[in-house]
């Protein structure tokens, strides 16, 4: 069986992540799209995939900061969670883990999909009602946050 590059993976779960109708997805993807690689870095269980995006690009602001947490998937059987990162409006790294397996040398399969309201299973449909209550609850912290300071 042929090995499966990294960077495939990788981009099946940004177009995974990305995937959806709601305005901020939208700028996030046009920021992927667009974007570097600075780093990429290993550890035991998993990767940091560290991201440039272009300061000429559009950014998030409402919120600024927060965390895409709704893909998970499995690479050789094993599974893996996939958090997206967006810091000051854009797109900052993608962090894949394992729970603790080791991350495998070679990728022979994987499979990528969302995680079903409350984590009580997966699907290959997002829940977009869910993730913009996530995404609204997110701006409403942040703007409390500003207004504390």
């Amino acid at each position: 069986m042929e090995k499966i590059k990294l960077e495939e993976f990788e981009k099946t779960a940004m177009q995974k992540i990305l995937q959806g109708a709601d305005p901020i997805l939208k700028v996030l993807r046009e920021q992927y799209e667009n974007a570097q690689v600075l780093e990429r870095e290993f550890s035991k269980i998993g990767f940091f995939t560290t991201y440039k995006v272009p300061e000429s690009l559009l950014r998030t602001n409402d919120p600024a900061n927060f965390e895409i947490v709704d893909v998970c998937g499995y690479v050789n059987g094993i599974i893996v969670v996939l958090i997206l990162f967006v810091r000051d409006g854009a797109i900052d790294f993608l962090e894949a883990c394992t729970f603790g397996e080791l991350w495998p040398n070679k990728i022979k399969n994987y499979e990528v999909m969302y995680i079903i309201k409350n984590g009580k299973g997966t699907s290959k449909q997002r829940d977009m009602e869910t993730l913009s209550k996530y995404l609204k609850k997110r701006k409403k912290l942040q703007n409390q946050e500003q207004n504390d300071k």
